[in-house]
């Protein structure tokens, strides 16, 4: 998987996105491609459609997950991590900008504690994403207080796990312990219920990031369903055959990556015979 660096904190993320082209490929993640069915980039395109949607209508990570990724998505992401922590020697393991765990915690923390963390974190970087959109803040001089309210921001800096979550002001430390990860979650979940109150919803997560893409001058307009599926085709979902075993399926597997209209790229694979989401990621290129 990319990683996200200590350096990059939230902000970064946020403007590295919010500046970006919404709308590019997902090929500079793969290591080896191959060509997908028409039916498989439908149903990747209609899957990554499908997870912003609930995002916009919910304001919560925890709806996607628990609908749309594979129901033990969290064992086989700790078991991916423990393989390559061993393999390079990790000594932090990468939640989100400005959120690390001390590779100890995939053994000492349980799958629940990883479960809750990662619903809290996504649903933390959701809100701040979506706050900077409806307030179409400026993206060249983003500030704090253009992702969250002020009281989000205050329950933060007073909390000495989560005070350099928005923006980098001391050292940064990973958390060494299972209770440290469960208090910080729990710090979150409480930020999380804040920022909800502070945002209307449900959205249209998807045309709202439609229309910053295309330009200052679309955001009083409505977009038309022609300019809503040319978009969707350029999420462009790119094949990977995996050369070694990855999150637990064995090689020669067909995985999929595709880019989502929130700040996400997700990693699919059939399952049942369907497409399931393995794991979502911040975008990393």
């Amino acid at each position: 998987m990319a990683k996200l660096g200590r350096s990059c904190i939230l902000l970064t993320l946020l403007v590295a996105t919010l500046s970006g082209s919404f709308l590019p490929t997902v090929g500079a993640q793969v290591g080896n491609a191959a060509d997908l069915t028409e039916s498989e980039k439908l149903e990747a395109q209609k899957l990554s459609v499908l997870f912003t949607e609930r995002l916009g209508q919910t304001m919560t990570f925890s709806t996607v997950m628990d609908e749309l990724f594979l129901p033990d998505a969290v064992e086989r992401y700790l078991a991916e991590e423990k393989r390559r922590s061993a393999k390079l020697g990790a000594t932090e393991i990468t939640v989100s900008p400005g959120i690390f765990v001390n590779p100890r915690l995939l053994e000492n923390a349980t799958p629940d504690d990883w479960r809750k963390l990662y619903k809290a974190t996504y649903s933390f970087l959701l809100l701040g994403f979506v706050h900077a959109l409806v307030r179409k803040a400026d993206i060249d001089n983003l500030q704090a207080g253009d992702l969250y309210p002020p009281e989000v921001i205050r329950l933060l800096d007073t909390d000495p796990l989560l005070s350099n979550v928005v923006k980098r002001k001391s050292a940064v430390r990973a958390f060494a312990s299972a209770s440290e990860m469960r208090a910080a979650t729990a710090v979150l979940e409480q930020a999380n219920v804040m920022s909800r109150k502070a945002l209307a919803h449900p959205i249209d997560l998807e045309a709202i990031v439609v229309q910053m893409a295309m330009g200052n001058s679309t955001r009083q307009r409505e977009i038309s369903q022609e300019q809503r599926l040319r978009a969707r085709d350029t999420l462009n979902p790119v094949l990977h055959i995996t050369d070694a075993e990855y999150f637990g399926f064995p090689h020669g597997s067909r995985m999929i990556w595709v880019r989502t209209f929130s700040f996400l790229d997700l990693l699919l694979t059939r399952v049942d015979g369907k497409l399931r989401i393995v794991w979502a990621q911040p975008i990393a290129d």
